[in-house]
């Protein structure tokens, strides 16, 4: 708790002499335990690269940027600061979509881009056609990478890999049966050898994601890799899943899933032989591994040095994972670009202010570390 009080001080002598240092180095200024150090690093702060690897680490500013947003949320909504959407994290598009539409925001379903008119003296997009042969006039484009053929040469972008595992088991991973969980595995821990955080969730039929009496499992891990495939998810994560769930046979096949539902990891059996057990005391009913490419857009040194027309922005691909602060950041980049004078997600006068949250978060770890005590 001093720690937490320390980073959420203004003006702080220490923390600003600290400020461009690595954020581990702060923490360790402080004498505090090891443990206590990746608690801080990885399930307050929730970095996901080890930060015993110098090119890796974070600032000391923008660890306690993350130590500051982590505070925030607790107890804003729930006794931990997490949210997840029901239906999944599909819903948050819809989210925005309404949030749009009520703000006279007008869609056309069922049309995409077939071509672009460009104005080659100015360099900027005058509109689009689609595919019904409408043309569109437009001041700005907001577009996906995959939505530019004719550009993408000019996007500056870079890969980054994230290996991938879904499993739905018939048992929860908390001893004492809770429904909703998220488990952070910190870098290099035995027995995974990670050399990322894992992030390991779990959701049940209160999140309408599965049904009753099942639990749907997303495990990701960052990784350097970008065409690892299958592969290189199954060597990372399925150590995790046998830890969790128990292990399967060597030569059990991947299940797959089949228009009447959800198989399990079974093989069809000969109605007069003997029934095998292909699987040994493991839960899982079914699971998938991949390796899912992102793609982070970089933007141009200079207009002139990009084929790009000047009123068009690209997106990254969304991050998958803890939180989406960097889709957050993109977006109102994105937005100052485009209406520099409009304030960006405008808080509603009913919401409670920073200022007041942090109090109230700082009360309820009291209360919380009292009733610990």
């Amino acid at each position: 708790m001093k720690f937490i009080n320390l980073c959420l001080e203004q003006n702080n002598q220490l923390v600003e002499e600290y400020k461009l240092k690595p954020f581990v180095s702060f923490i360790r200024s402080q004498g505090l335990h090891e443990s206590l150090e990746k608690l801080i690093l990885y399930a307050i702060a929730l970095v996901a690269a080890d930060q015993s690897v110098v090119n890796n680490q974070v600032t000391t500013e923008e660890g306690l940027s993350l130590i500051k947003d982590y505070i925030k949320s607790v107890g804003r909504y729930g006794a931990t600061p997490f949210l997840y959407p029901l239906y999944g994290t599909s819903e948050l598009s819809q989210a925005y979509c309404r949030l749009c539409a009520v703000n006279n925001g007008v869609y056309v379903l069922r049309r995409t881009v077939k071509d672009y008119v460009i104005n080659k003296e100015t360099n900027k997009l005058d509109g689009i056609i689609c595919t019904a042969g409408q043309s569109l006039n437009t001041k700005f484009l907001i577009t996906d990478f995959d939505s530019l053929p004719a550009f993408q040469e000019a996007v500056k972008n870079k890969y980054r890999g994230l290996l991938r595992c879904v499993c739905v088991v018939n048992k929860s991973i908390s001893p004492s049966n809770l429904r909703n969980v998220l488990v952070i595995i910190p870098p290099n821990t035995t027995p995974f050898n990670n050399p990322n955080s894992i992030y390991l969730f779990q959701f049940d039929r209160s999140m309408f994601v599965c049904p009753t009496g099942q639990y749907l499992i997303h495990i990701t891990t960052p990784s350097s890799q970008v065409n690892g495939g299958k592969t290189a998810s199954k060597e990372a994560l399925s150590s995790v899943v046998e830890f969790f769930f128990g292990k399967s046979e060597e030569n059990l096949e991947e299940s797959k899933p089949s228009g009447t539902g959800l198989e399990s990891n079974t093989q069809e059996q000969d109605s007069n032989s003997e029934p095998k057990h292909e699987i040994s005391n493991s839960c899982v009913l079914w699971q998938a591994y991949w390796t899912q490419l992102l793609r982070e857009i970089e933007a141009p040194n200079s207009e002139k040095d990009s084929a790009l027309p000047s009123n068009v922005f690209v997106c990254s691909d969304a991050t998958v994972g803890l939180g989406h602060a960097a889709d957050l950041k993109e977006a109102k980049s994105i937005f100052s670009a485009i209406c520099p004078d409009m304030e960006f997600l405008p808080t509603e006068p009913h919401e409670e202010l920073d200022e007041e949250v942090l109090r109230e978060a700082r009360l309820l770890q009291q209360q919380n570390e009292a009733a610990n005590s």
